[in-house]
């Protein structure tokens, strides 16, 4: 398991995430599309989710 590698690519995960997420929404505002708000909100919740769980300086298991 990588040290500094592994927290990098989980922030850039959860940007691309949030980025996608947005677009999602904010395309299925301008074209009227119900769904299309929902699957960019739940990728959104998806990407603060992971963000939440995710402590670069926690330890594992620990408080």
């Amino acid at each position: 398991m990588k040290g500094a590698g592994n927290g990098r690519g989980l922030r850039l995960a959860i940007g691309a995430l949030s980025l996608a997420g947005a677009t999602l929404m904010v395309c299925g505002f301008l074209i009227e599309a119900g769904w299309l708000v929902g699957v960019g909100g739940w990728t959104v919740i998806a990407a603060v989710l992971i963000a939440f769980l995710y402590r670069p300086g926690r330890p594992p298991g620990g408080l």
